[in-house]
């Protein structure tokens, strides 16, 4: 397998991921600024609070686990639903992103195919 991202449907391989758990991100927790509102969402069944009304797959990933699963054969799927825009149910891929509101549900799910 390369170190390219695998991406199949809302799937991806995080062995090419590692340059995701160093890079800079924005920390879509921090103090709302002056034209954005916080909102709650559900992140694998634990409240959060985003000031962003758009949310990346790394960013959601990232807000799932802390540490970011590593290994060469690990995927990470993330679903989503209620969310602000149409279809208001789907899956994520790596560098896609989805509009949130309030009660925006994600199930993000990592696999180690051994």
């Amino acid at each position: 397998m390369s170190r390219a991202a695998v991406v199949t449907r809302g799937t991806v391989s995080l062995a090419s991921m590692k340059s995701m758990r160093g890079a800079e991100m924005s920390d879509v927790s921090a103090a709302p600024g002056a034209h954005q509102r916080g909102y709650k969402i559900v992140v694998n069944t634990r409240e959060k609070t985003v000031h962003k009304d758009t949310l990346t797959f790394e960013e959601v990933v990232r807000l799932a686990f802390d540490p970011v699963p590593s290994g060469p054969n690990v995927f990470i799927t993330v679903s989503f639903r209620h969310a602000h825009q149409k279809p208001a149910d789907g899956t994520l891929s790596a560098g896609e992103s989805v509009e949130i509101k309030n009660g925006t549900v994600f199930t993000v799910v990592a696999t180690d195919k051994s």
